[in-house]
């Protein structure tokens, strides 16, 4: 199957990608860094126009970004970087374009094919030829909306603002706002998982660094939360049932978590992601699901709303902690009502099937922004 092609100057969605993501898995212990980066000086004159935008998604999108290799990288490297791209383009191809989107995962616009006209200044980006060629160019990249920041720098801002309010007597009112601000990027967020979970889909690599904020006013203070950087992420084989006579689709996904058994694992690469946030069972190459998502979730979730690095500053001794003890980030301390404890504990079990499935996660924290009276509120 191959995905449409935009008939413009010099964005297109290439063909659909049939290599395996497994075929060049990043492992996460030996990751010295993102072999990729991305460029927010892109200048979006041409393209709102070229992908089709209309004035006013031009006026509240002054500018893409443009994601590709890191020009230094060479052999392997560049290999398996150009790999995590063409992951990227099959899998946000399909949330985007047969899927519909979801606001809170990064939009796709494209993929830039072709050959850098211009003199070498970063700021001449704009100018590319279309390439007829059908497989990936040595420096493919693909246009995205840009970001203003990471969780990893909105939570430092939120250790600031509560050693403020600390200092301010603690003044109860702004320590309720800063929960409030952080439930509701963790619901967002958990929003997008679910998202995914619901086409089958599986993340593998949830962190601060892979959650940006994408500016949606003028002057860039407005921002909301979006889920990006899809290279290690993967589609789950469909679960064996009759066909259904009005799918006509012929990839192998899931269509939602009910059709898919959470005990059901499979065989996938481990290691895979970021070790601070990664589920024992992928650490230790078991078979694994959708459930390891949420484990990384859960992490997340506790880092975000307690403002704690989990496991301190360093990993180094997270086989002996997580795997063999079975530890998890210390709730000693925290303000939290038992059933939030209870709650994010059954996140992380070690036991994959007694996690909850995304969709009880984001419905949980939607409760919990009803306010105390639920009991799922922080008591200061």
């Amino acid at each position: 199957a191959t995905s449409s092609v935009f008939n413009v100057d010099f964005i297109a969605i290439l063909p659909d990608m049939t290599s395996s993501s497994e075929t060049h898995p990043r492992n996460a212990a030996k990751n010295k860094g993102s072999r990729l980066e991305l460029s927010n000086r892109y200048k979006a004159t041409k393209s709102c126009t070229s992908a089709g935008l209309d004035g006013d998604d031009f006026q509240t999108k002054p500018m893409l970004a443009l994601k590709a290799p890191k020009k230094v990288l060479r052999g392997a490297g560049l290999r398996t970087a150009l790999h995590d791209i063409q992951t990227e383009i099959k899998i946000l191809s399909q949330v985007q374009y047969k899927h519909g989107g979801h606001r809170h995962i990064l939009r796709f616009y494209g993929v830039v094919t072709g050959q850098h006209e211009g003199n070498g200044d970063d700021d001449d980006q704009d100018h590319w030829l279309a390439s007829s060629l059908p497989q990936m160019p040595p420096r493919q990249s693909i246009l995205l909306d840009r970001l203003n920041g990471t969780l990893t720098n909105y939570i430092n801002k939120w250790r600031d603002e509560r050693g403020i309010g600390v200092f301010e007597l603690f003044n109860t009112a702004s320590t309720k706002d800063l929960w409030l601000r952080r439930l509701i990027v963790m619901t967002k967020v958990t929003s997008a998982i679910h998202f995914l979970h619901s086409h089958g889909i599986i993340y593998r690599d949830l962190k601060p660094d892979n959650v940006g904020f994408r500016p949606i006013t003028n002057d860039g203070v407005g921002a909301e939360p979006v889920l990006f950087d899809f290279g290690l992420a993967r589609f789950l084989p469909k679960k064996q049932h009759p066909k259904d006579d009005n799918d006509n689709s012929n990839d192998n996904i899931v269509h939602d978590e009910t059709t898919s058994n959470m005990e059901e694992v499979y065989k996938m690469s481990g290691e895979t992601g970021s070790l601070r946030y990664m589920a024992p069972e992928v650490y230790k190459c078991q078979p694994y699901n959708l459930s390891a998502d949420i484990y990384s979730l859960s992490i997340l979730m506790y880092e975000v709303l307690s403002l704690r690095k989990p496991y301190g500053n360093t990993v180094s001794a997270f086989y002996n902690n997580v795997i063999v003890k079975g530890n998890r980030p210390s709730l000693r301390g925290l303000a939290w009502p038992q059933p939030l404890n209870g709650f994010i504990t059954s996140m992380w079990d070690g036991d994959l099937v007694k996690r909850p499935k995304s969709g009880v996660v984001v419905m949980t924290l939607e409760m919990m922004l009803r306010g105390p009276d639920v009991g799922l509120y922080p008591r200061s």
